[in-house]
């Protein structure tokens, strides 16, 4: 597999300055493998906070971030969605990205672990209840967001959120229109392979992805709603744009969806709290 982690992750130069270890801001949290992976809380323009003396929101953010980014490039990035939502957001590198430990050694399962750390800083130390947390993967991020939203003990999240995600590794490759499919399903399981996950994910799921992208083609996003289970089924958005440009050129359509996401599943997780059942119904605009 070293092969395939080589030719997969591309973490961006490490960034320059010294690595922080404790600040209101920022935190090194320790995986089970032992990698220290950094973590950073943001928090919306008008609800200043720290790790030290925490003010939370209704919902947090976990997001994971795409290929050849990290922390610190993606910084503008989460900033926009916490001040636009309304939500704090941590962020956290994998291992061999940003400040993180690590270097030329990012796999598949110290990614999960990575966010995993992430969890465990918004519901440990944070003290937020699970069904407060709203899991956000982008492109390959996608694959930590929804491998640890189909974990058990994250079956109670209030939501997760996927932009421009990948169904495996293998569909960002070959045509699945032009591959047998047992042979597809074989390939599936080389690398990346979300839809062995995305089944048993128990949160509501939010897929949005470009129709013109060429780095993760629109038929990965379709292929994961097909694997989704009832429940978890929500309307996708599916846009003229390409891989990195669908918040710039849909911008309004964008929050508009998330905004109305995030209310759905503020809802949704208050109604399951005083056990009403979950197919009460609800008003989807």
């Amino acid at each position: 597999m070293s092969f395939f982690n080589k030719w997969m992750f591309n973490p961006p130069e490490r960034p320059l300055g010294p690595i922080p270890r404790q600040d209101e801001r920022n935190v090194m949290m320790s995986s089970i493998s032992g990698h220290e992976i950094h973590c950073q809380l943001t928090y919306p323009h008008n609800t200043p906070t720290t790790l030290q003396d925490y003010r939370g929101t209704e919902s947090i953010i976990i997001f994971m971030h795409g290929n050849a980014d990290d922390v610190q490039s993606c910084g503008s990035y989460t900033q926009w969605l916490a001040n636009e939502l309304s939500c704090n957001v941590v962020t956290f590198d994998y291992p061999g990205y940003g400040f993180s430990s690590g270097t030329k050694n990012t796999s598949e399962e110290g990614m999960v672990e990575a966010a995993e750390c992430a969890l465990e800083l918004v519901t440990n130390r944070l003290k937020h209840d699970m069904n407060t947390v709203i899991l956000f993967g982008k492109s390959i991020g996608s694959f930590p967001a929804v491998s640890l939203a189909a974990k058990s003990f994250c079956s109670r999240i209030q939501g997760l959120i996927l932009v421009s995600p990948m169904a495996s590794a293998a569909r960002c490759v070959f045509d699945s229109n032009f591959v047998f499919s047992f042979v597809m399903k074989a390939l599936d399981f080389l690398a990346l392979n979300n839809l062995k996950h995305i089944g048993k994910v128990q949160s509501l799921v939010l897929i949005i992805h470009g129709l013109q992208d060429q780095i993760v083609p629109v038929e990965n996003s379709e292929t994961l709603k097909l694997a989704l289970n009832y429940h978890s089924d929500y309307p996708a958005l599916f846009v003229k744009a390409q891989h990195n440009d669908i918040e710039s050129k849909h911008k309004a359509l964008f929050l508009q969806t998330l905004k109305h996401f995030v209310q759905i599943c503020v809802v949704s997780s208050e109604q399951l709290t005083i056990k009403i059942p979950y197919d009460n119904e609800l008003e989807w605009e």
